[in-house]
């Protein structure tokens, strides 16, 4: 059986019969054109950023509640080459990162896939006014969650303030890769002032992704 790159048409198909599992709870069969033709699809793989590792164009997102014992979705999604798993301690309120763990224990090999996850600064018990202590802490409580060492990329979560690039967090994201706790470091950002932050971000030594 030959093993083939998805193409446009069928990696479109395979995305959205992907989105609507994800979104209506259903576990069924994922196809696509290839896979009917005798193939097996692979999504594509791309380097992320300057890290130079190789990830699937297409990953799959944790806000949402998985099955706890056995859930077919996260399967299916390795079997298509699948391997990138995003989470965050604020996603099913961390049923998604308990049930992943799992998940990845029932994969046998730590090293087969990489996660993602990510500490807001509005959780409990900074309520906004996070110090790098805060994401450091509640780091702990993830990787119990995930029940691994380690995560392939830690992000602070939906930071609105230029304060959260300043030398105190990048030396906090230093630390933690020090301690093998993370490979790499960044963040995300929904607030009207992206700009503004991408800009402070450009100019913050080491807020990159390394």
């Amino acid at each position: 059986m030959k093993k083939t790159d998805l193409n446009r048409r069928d990696f479109v198909g395979l995305a959205a019969t992907l989105g609507a599992a994800a979104g209506t709870g259903l576990a069924r069969p994922i196809t696509s054109t290839a896979t009917l033709q005798g193939s097996t699809a692979t999504v594509p793989r791309k380097k992320l950023g300057s890290t130079g590792v190789d990830v699937p164009i297409l990953g799959m997102g944790g806000s949402q509640k998985f099955d706890p014992k056995y859930d077919r979705r996260l399967h299916r999604a390795v079997a298509m080459g699948i391997n990138y798993f995003d989470n965050s301690e604020r996603y099913s309120n961390g049923q998604s990162q308990r049930t992943q763990a799992t998940f990845f224990e029932q994969l046998g090999d730590r090293k087969k896939v990489w996660i993602t996850s990510k500490v807001s600064h509005n959780t409990s018990p900074a309520k906004g006014e996070a110090p790098p202590e805060h994401f450091k802490k509640n780091l702990e409580q993830v990787l119990r969650d995930l029940r691994t060492d380690y995560l392939d990329m830690f992000f602070m979560h939906g930071i609105d303030n230029e304060r959260f690039l300043e030398p105190a967090f990048i030396k906090m994201s230093e630390e933690l890769k020090r301690a093998k706790k993370i490979n790499f470091f960044g963040f995300s950002c929904h607030a009207d002032n992206l700009p503004a932050i991408l800009a402070k971000a450009a100019r913050a030594n080491g807020c990159r992704l390394c």
